[in-house]
């Protein structure tokens, strides 16, 4: 499982991928979720407002 580290309220970076949400309470549940099983899956449970890329300078790179 990637490391997940929250950003902001609404942001969650997993892996290379950092992924936006509307509402705190949404970041929450994709958090606890890719806390027990995998992105993909939580992903598809909970969407996101857009998921982008991080390069190596941590810089956001692509959209989803």
């Amino acid at each position: 499982m990637a490391v997940n580290i929250r950003i902001s309220p609404t942001e969650i970076q997993v892996g290379h991928y950092v992924y936006t949400f509307e509402q705190p309470d949404e970041a929450d549940s994709f958090e606890a979720c890719v806390a027990a099983v995998s992105a993909d899956y939580c992903e598809q449970r909970h969407p996101c407002l857009s998921k982008k890329s991080v390069d190596a300078r941590g810089q956001g790179a692509a959209d989803k």
